[in-house]
């Protein structure tokens, strides 16, 4: 009734099968469909700009307390710790952009 070769050969095909789906399955699996490399990405964008901004604000703050408190000097500190982050965000994309090829 059960053949046991033809159960051995069968259950052998089956196995040979899956372990080839497997890896077509994983060699298909291409970095740039990731979804977590790309929130990934967006937050590390997100960080680098915030402490740019923050460490071109606290500059600023330093230099305008030795100035005698202008305020200007302040803003000034912010936006080129803006500037700066926005050069740092487009480095880390292109960075990302390059790996991913």
């Amino acid at each position: 009734m059960f053949d046991i070769k033809e159960i051995d050969k069968r259950s052998t095909a089956s196995i040979q099968l899956v372990r080839i789906s497997r890896r077509s399955c994983m060699q298909n699996r291409k970095s740039e469909n990731n979804p977590w490399r790309a929130a990934g990405m967006a937050g590390a964008a997100g960080v680098d700009l915030a402490v740019c901004i923050l460490l071109g604000y606290l500059g600023g703050k330093w230099l305008s307390d030795r100035m005698g408190g202008e305020k200007i000097v302040v803003a000034i500190g912010a936006l080129i710790g803006l500037f700066a982050g926005i050069a740092s965000v487009i480095v880390l994309i292109r960075y990302f952009l390059k790996d991913s090829k």
